[in-house]
C-alpha cells in the first residue's frame, strides 16, 4: 500500500511539472505526449488503487462525502451539469464536449487530491512542486528573453519581445505568475529560515521579470492592483517596494511604450467590438446561452450579420471576459453556479488563512488570496479560465485548500522538506 501510494504521488507531483513545460502538440516517436496524456495516466493509476486497496476506497468514499456536502464541491457539480445539459441545443455540439470535457479534466485531478489530502505530506509535495516547476518555467522566460526567443511586437516606434517560455502564449504566463508571485512573497516575508528566505525572494524576482517580459498589459495592471491589495490588507510597507519598481521601469523604453497602450483607444477598440457581440448574443439567448464552447461560432454569426462588429478579419474564440462567456454559453443558470464558486472559494479562503496554524500553508494562502482576486480582475479582460496551463493550477490549489481540512488517521508518507 506504501509502494502504491508513492507512485500515485509521485504521477501527481509529474503531473504538476509534465502540463506547464511540455507543449500541448509535443510527440515523442510520433506518440502525442503531454499533461493532458499523463492526467489519463494519473488516472488509471488512481482507478487501480480503488480496485485493489481498502485504505484508498475508504479515502474516496470519504472525499465523495466531502464532494456532495460541500457548496463548493456542489457549485462545480451544478456547473458541470449544466454545461452537459448545454449538448442538447449546443449549434457545434463537437466544441461543447471538448470545452465540458476540459473543465471536467481539472475537476478530476481535484477530486483526486481532495480524496488523497489527508495525507498532509502529499499536500505540501503538490505545493512545492508547483513553486518549483513555476522557477523553471521562470528561469526558461529569461533564457527565452536575453536571446530574443519569443514573438515580436511593434509599438511606437519601439520593438519588443514579448516572452511566452512553456506556456505558448504571452497573456497565459502572465497569468501564470500572478497566481503563483503573491504567495511566495507572503512565504519570503515570512520565513526566518535565511536559505529559505533567500530562495522565496530569488524566485519572486525571477516570476516577476517573467511578468515584466511577457509585456501582458493584463497582468502588469494586476501586479499593481495586487501590490496595493497587499499592503493594504497585510502592510502598507510593501508599497514603499511598488514604487520604485514602477518608477524604474517607467525609464524602460519598451515598457514604457506598453504602459502607454493600456489607455490606447485603438489598442482596446477590437477588445471593445468583441464585448458587444457578447451582449447581443447574452440578450437574446438569456436563459440557457448558446452552449458551453459555442461562442465562437455564435459570434461569427452575429459578425456576419453586422460587419460594423468585424474585427481585423478574425473571429474570437471567447469575449476575453469570463463572466460575459459564462452568461452567453450557459446563460443565467451557469452564471449563478459559477458566482456560487467565486463566492464559495473566498469564503473558504478567508476561513483558511484565519484559521490554518501551519505557517506554511497560512503563508501561501494569505498570498493566494491576493493572486485570487487580481485573477478574476484580470479576467474581466481576458479569459484566462479556458488557458489549460493557467487554470489547471488555479484548481489544484484549491483542491490542496479543501483536501487539507478533512480530518482523516492516516499515516503520511514521509517527503524530505527541503524547502
Amino acid at each position: 500500500m506504501a509502494i502504491y501510494d508513492l507512485i500515485l504521488y509521485l504521477s501527481i507531483y509529474l503531473y504538476i511539472i509534465i502540463m506547464p513545460l511540455i507543449y500541448s502538440k509535443y510527440k515523442f516517436m510520433n506518440i502525442s505526449f503531454n499533461g493532458d496524456i499523463w492526467l489519463v495516466i494519473v488516472v488509471i493509476i488512481y482507478l487501480v488503487g480503488l480496485v485493489f486497496f481498502k485504505d484508498t476506497r475508504r479515502r474516496f468514499t470519504l472525499g465523495i462525502k466531502e464532494f456532495f456536502t460541500n457548496y463548493l464541491s456542489l457549485s462545480i457539480l451544478a456547473l458541470i451539469i449544466i454545461m452537459l445539459i448545454s449538448f442538447i441545443y449546443a449549434e457545434d455540439i463537437t466544441s461543447s464536449i471538448s470545452s465540458t470535457s476540459r473543465f471536467i479534466s481539472y475537476i478530476v485531478i481535484y477530486f483526486i487530491i481532495l480524496c488523497e489530502g489527508s495525507k498532509r505530506k502529499f499536500l505540501k509535495g503538490i505545493l512545492l512542486s508547483y513553486i518549483c516547476v513555476s522557477l523553471i518555467i521562470g528561469v526558461v522566460g529569461i533564457f527565452d528573453y536575453i536571446n530574443g526567443i519569443g514573438i515580436v511586437q511593434a509599438g511606437e516606434g519601439v520593438q519588443r519581445i514579448r516572452i511566452a517560455s512553456t506556456l505558448e502564449n504571452s497573456n497565459n504566463l502572465g497569468a501564470y505568475f500572478i497566481l503563483i508571485i503573491f504567495p511566495t512573497i507572503m512565504l519570503a516575508i515570512k520565513k526566518t529560515d535565511k536559505k529559505k528566505k533567500i530562495f522565496y525572494i530569488i524566485s519572486t524576482c525571477i516570476f516577476l521579470a517573467n511578468i515584466v517580459f511577457s509585456f501582458s498589459r493584463n497582468a502588469w495592471i494586476a501586479f499593481i492592483i495586487g501590490c496595493i491589495i497587499f499592503g493594504v490588507i497585510y502592510s502598507l510597507k510593501f508599497l514603499f517596494v511598488l514604487i520604485p519598481i514602477v518608477g524604474i521601469s517607467s525609464f524602460i523604453p519598451q515598457i514604457r511604450d506598453r504602459l502607454k497602450e493600456i489607455t490606447d483607444i485603438g489598442q482596446n477598440t477590437s477588445r471593445i467590438k468583441i464585448w458587444d457581440v457578447a451582449i447581443m448574443i447574452i440578450k437574446d439567448h438569456t436563459i440557457k446561452g448558446v452552449g458551453n464552447g459555442n461562442f465562437e461560432e455564435a459570434a461569427a454569426r452575429y459578425m456576419y450579420q453586422r460587419p460594423g462588429l468585424k474585427t481585423s478579419n478574425f473571429v474570437p474564440k471567447h469575449p476575453h471576459n469570463i463572466f460575459l462567456e459564462m452568461q452567453s454559453e450557459i446563460g443565467i443558470f451557469g452564471s449563478a453556479a459559477f458566482i456560487a464558486i467565486i463566492i464559495s472559494i473566498i469564503i473558504k479562503l478567508v476561513y483558511f488563512v484565519k484559521n490554518v496554524r501551519d505557517k506554511f500553508y497560512s503563508a501561501f494562502y494569505k498570498g493566494f488570496f491576493v493572486s485570487f482576486i487580481v485573477f478574476l480582475i484580470m479576467n474581466l479582460l481576458d479569459d484566462f479560465f479556458s488557458a489549460p496551463k493557467v487554470i489547471v493550477f488555479f484548481w489544484i490549489i484549491i483542491a490542496v485548500l479543501q483536501a487539507y481540512e478533512i480530518e482523516c488517521d492516516d499515516n503520511p508518507v514521509e517527503i524530505k522538506n527541503i524547502f
